[in-house]
Formats: structure tokens, sequence, C-alpha cells
């Protein structure tokens, strides 16, 4: 897509008009750079390389303007990691000239991030030394056209204007998230990595629930700091990663707002609607998503209209929720929420009695691993047996009293090594082929072999392994190879291995839930 595409439509500031030019002529510098390579792991294709000029160009209207956007990214930083800069600039080490915004350390952090959004697969060396020589050539490119710019930009003017309403702010979230130099090719990877098309539910699940490669940090968390807002509404936006979803019954249609019922937790709420209150109709269910702003409920992504459904139907929906899809539940069942903390707590003072002791177990292949699950399961039913067996197949969702455990082929086919471990706050996670993991951590990041680096950045990149997972490994095998199979050789290991968590497990450090789920409403009530 062309390059005005990207710009919000009806804001023009006065350097606007001299942007797409220099991103053309960087383009052009690119393609002369590239020859100049010692190696061809940062020579991009034409596409990417247009993509990435156009990327360095807006990254430098943001500093030269100081629309916010990068400004919120240091802040973050400087906050989780004492660093604004992390792997790329020593904490204890200030920025060239004072005062210069366009400068090396930021372009040569922002390339080493950016092309490895631009490639997936890439593990880039902060250290490298094309990398060094393009961060260079970028920055003498950069400063020489900006200084002559008018300091005046379209795209603050549209981040300036008010947020009174919830739709205010999700307009700038989507621009954000779909258009700016700093997210948009990280949506187009979340397109294609989920295998998604792209419409308005799949936005909407990138803008307020994807981390991102930029220290993990979502879009909600870079908008909340970049507008002028209150701490409240900053905390407020930065907590639109947990959608109500539900169906809500409405109870009243008035001129800018309706009410609705919650029929999953029963809960009432005021949902400002603006001029299309004249969409809803009393007691029509509408399944949806709803985020707060200014202590009021907002419509976010596609709404479905169910319409006027019997009690019957409304039950079945109940338990459907809470059977297949808990961790949304409990954003907003506190009491379900809190039994479902409580069985984890059990089911872990359970798995590490059968363990003698361990939260952390490694078999040799995955059909030992499938048969001492089913052990343990049985082991569990014997033991209940003389207590409330009933009860612990409803708390299980078991359709009788015989345990039947299911795992993918590719899980048991493994004779690489299997290790679990359980996660007291959520439950048990698993991770294959751990022996190259195993093996190329007690290495301590010396001669490691192409599958263990491989194994050890897959075990990282998961987004099912939580950093306590990873810690509980680190603590077994040391930290060391973490820091070398990310070619982060030169760095401090353990603010090597925190940075890595973030940025990859950026999830894990939002609220979470456990992952157990109850059979029905009546079950988790027993």
């Amino acid at each position: 897509m062309g390059f005005y595409f990207h710009r919000p439509e009806g804001f023009k500031g006065k350097g606007d008009r001299y942007l797409y030019n220099i991103s053309r002529e960087l383009k052009r510098y690119l393609l002369r750079a590239y020859q100049e390579f010692d190696n061809s792991t940062l020579v991009l294709p034409m596409a990417k390389t247009e993509i990435l000029s156009s990327a360095c160009v807006e990254f430098a209207e943001d500093l030269h303007n100081d629309i916010g956007i990068w400004r919120s990214y240091e802040q973050y930083n400087r906050a989780l990691f004492d660093n604004t800069l992390p792997m790329t600039l020593d904490s204890g080490d200030k920025y060239e000239v004072a005062g210069v915004v366009i400068n090396r350390p930021r372009i040569h952090h922002f390339l080493w991030i950016y092309y490895t959004i631009l490639n997936p697969d890439m593990i880039l060396s902060p250290d490298s030394k094309d990398l060094h020589r393009l961060t260079v050539g970028i920055v003498d490119f950069l400063q020489d056209k900006f200084i002559r710019l008018p300091k005046d930009s379209g795209v603050k003017k549209y981040l300036a204007q008010n947020d009174t309403y919830g739709w205010d702010v999700k307009k700038k979230l989507v621009w954000l998230g779909k258009h700016s130099y700093m997210f948009r090719h990280c949506f187009r990877n979340y397109v294609d990595d989920n295998n998604r098309k792209e419409n308005i539910t799949t936005l909407d699940d990138f803008l307020c629930q994807e981390n991102t490669e930029w220290s993990g940090l979502g879009v909600i968390d870079i908008l909340a700091t970049t507008l002028d807002i209150t701490a409240s509404q900053c905390s407020e936006l930065r907590s639109w990663y947990e959608r109500h979803a539900a169906c809500y019954r409405i109870v009243e249609v008035g001129n800018d707002i309706v009410s609705a019922l919650n029929i999953i937790n029963k809960n009432p709420y005021i949902i400002r609607t603006g001029d299309y209150s004249s969409l809803f109709t009393l007691h029509e269910c509408i399944f949806g998503s709803l985020v707060p702003w200014n202590g009021e409920w907002y419509w976010s992504g596609e709404q479905q209209n169910y319409g006027n459904l019997p009690e019957e139907r409304m039950q079945e929906i109940r338990n459907d929720f809470i059977q297949n899809i808990p961790n949304i539940i409990y954003r907003y069942c506190d009491d379900i929420e809190r039994k479902a903390r409580e069985s984890t707590i059990h089911q872990y003072a359970d798995f590490v009695q059968f363990h003698n002791g361990s939260d952390f177990i490694i078999y040799t292949d995955g059909l030992s691993m499938a048969a001492h699950e089913e052990k343990r399961y049985r082991f569990l039913f014997e033991r209940r047996l003389k207590e409330k067996l009933s009860a612990f197949v409803k708390e299980h969702g078991l359709k009788g009293p015989k345990p039947r455990m299911s795992f993918p082929p590719n899980i048991l086919n493994c004779n690489n090594g299997v290790a679990i471990f359980f996660n007291k706050e959520e439950g048990l996670e698993l991770f294959i082929n751990f022996n190259w993991v195993k093996d190329g951590l007690s290495k301590k990041g010396i001669n490691l072999t192409e599958d263990e680096e491989v194994a050890i950045c897959q075990f990282i990149f998961s987004h099912a392994i939580s950093p306590k997972f990873v810690h509980r490994v680190v603590d077994e095998y040391g930290h060391e190879s973490i820091g070398a199979s990310f070619l982060l050789h030169s760095k401090d290991d353990k603010s090597c291995l925190y940075y890595l968590l973030r940025r990859y497990k950026g999830h894990f450090y939002r609220k979470r839930y456990p992952s157990l789920a109850f059979a029905s409403e009546s079950n988790q009530k027993n």
C-alpha cells in the first residue's frame, strides 16, 4: 500500500509533504548500502526495503516532532529495564549529543527490532557490523533531511484530538495499530501467523490483546502514554486486554446510552452508544465485547444480534462460556475465578505429592509421559474414591469415573525428551524436544549445536511456556546459553533473560488466569 494510505485522513502538517520523497531517497540509499555489507543477512527484497524506508522516515518524523510514540516506548523501557534502549545501549551510556533526537542509539535500536519484525525467523545480534554500518548511514541521511523540515506533523495533530468518549480513543487505537510505523507490520505478522482474515474481529484482538516485539508491549500500552490523559484513564485504557466478551440482554434504550445485563455474570452495564442507540431493541441479546472509558462501557469490535432468547437458551450460552472459554469469564466472574484458583492450587498440591515433591518432571519420550499422566489421574481417582468422587468428576469436567487422557501425535511421537511443569497459578505446561534445551543450557553458552540453539529459542518464543517455567529450568541448568542462542554474547545474562522474557512473553506480565475449565454453571457452584 502507498505511503499516504497510512496517514491520518484529514490531518496535515507543514512537514508532511516532504516525507514521501525522503522515503524514496532513503530506499535508493538502502539499495546502495546493501552492496557494502559483509554478508546478506540484512539485505532485504525490494518490497521490504520500501517498508523499511517508510518506517525509518516516519520514525524520524515522530522524533523530530515529538509525536510521543517513541517517547512512550522509551518511557516503558526505563521503567522495566532501567534502560531506555535495552540490549543496544548500556544503561550508563548517554546519547551522543544532548538535544539531537535523531541519533545513533535510537536508530540502532529501532533497526535491531524492526529487522526481526520484517523477518520473524531472524535472530539478529545487536553487535552486527552491518547493522552498525547501516545505522551510521541512516542517521547521517535522516539528520541531513530533517534538519530543514518544519516541526509540524499531521500525525501529531490527529493524536492531539480530544479523548472525551471511548470511540475517540478507539479511532486512535485503530490508527496506531494498523497504520503507525511501530505496529503496522506487527499486525501483518499477527494476521499471517494466526492464519486469520483481516477483519474487524482480528484487528480488535490485535489492538487489545497482542503483545509485540517492542519489549512485549501492546498497542494499548503505547497509546496510553502517548495521549495526554490522566493516570486513571491510562490505567483504564491499558486494561482493555480484558475486554468483557459476553452475551448482553438489552434492558433499557436511551437517547445515547443503552443498559444491558451480562447474562453470564448477571451484572448490569451502562453502554454509551451515541447516535447508534436506535440499533438496539429491548430484550434483544447481543454478543460482543465491552471496554471501559471514563466510568462508562463501550462496544469494542463486532457485535452479533441473537434476538430475544428464551431463558433455556441463555442458560445454554452460560454453560457454553463456562466450559469452553473460561479465561474470558474469569475476567468478570469473580466467584468462578476464585473457585478456579482454589482448584488449581489443589491440583498443584496433588501433582507435587504424586511426583515426590517436584513440580518439574522430564520424561524420555511422549509415550512415557502420557502413561505416567494417566497413572497420576488414576491415583487421584483412587485416593478420592473414599471422599467425593462425584464432586471430583464434576470439578474436572469428566464424563465418568475413569480418566481418559488424550495427547496430540507430535507429543506422543516425541523421543527427545518431554518436560512438564505445574504452574501453581495457571496449570500444567509441557515442552517437547526438551533434551536439546537441557543439553544446550548445560553448556553454559559454549559450543552449542544448532539444534540446541533452535530449541532454546523456541522455548523462549513459545506463547504456552510461562516465565515461571523458564525460571524453573534456568534454576536447574543455568541461563548463560539463552543469551548466546539469541546472539546477545556481550550482554549481562540475567538482564538479558529478563528482557527476552518481557519481549517474547509479554502476555504473561498481564493479569493471568488458571487454564482450568468447569463443566457447567451448576457444577462449579458445588
